[in-house]
């Protein structure tokens, strides 16, 4: 009796193991990015290019090949107070469309109105900031729901650099 017992429990050990291991990867589809801030699954559909440097974080979504300047969303490091828009969220909106949760350890919300994605709030009244058109809001939850966010970014991202995204030649 006790030799089916144990082998029992050892069977359903292996069985989460393999659930546990299967959830958490990557889809076939999926390809994993990152960088000294980041890791994350995104859509093999994507491409993402890097602008990111020592101390702040910007990367450009595209969709399809970079050099067809189809730019579908950005990651980015901006101004934030989490206490302040956490509060406006309740007395504007009442949470509609907007959903709190703590994404890769930290308060953030996600957001439907306009373009979908995710502010996170950081340390010192920052945040990031992942933003992409309405038609590819499937490919920001993949983003949000794999997000490992491994090194806070220092400074916010540069103006220039999104008028440089889309003034591009």
């Amino acid at each position: 009796m006790k030799k089916i017992e144990v082998f029992g429990i050892i069977i359903i050990a292996i069985l989460l193991i393999i659930l546990i291991v299967h959830v958490t990867s990557p889809t076939p589809k999926d390809k994993v990015f990152e960088n000294q801030f980041v890791k994350f699954n995104y859509s093999s559909d994507l491409n993402l290019v890097d602008k990111s440097n020592n101390t702040s974080i910007f990367i450009i979504i595209y969709d399809g090949d970079p050099a067809n300047k189809n730019v579908i969303g950005t990651i980015s490091l901006g101004e934030a107070n989490e206490t302040k828009e956490l509060n406006e969220i309740k007395k504007t909106v009442n949470g509609q469309n907007i959903e709190k949760t703590t994404i890769s350890g930290h308060q953030a919300i996600i957001e439907d109105m306009g373009d979908p994605g995710a502010e996170i709030y950081l340390k010192n009244n920052k945040g990031l900031f992942i933003l992409v058109n309405p038609p590819y809001k499937s490919d920001v939850d993949t983003i949000i729901n794999s997000l490992i966010i491994k090194k806070e970014p220092t400074d916010i991202t540069s103006k220039t650099l999104f008028y440089d995204m889309n003034h591009q030649n």
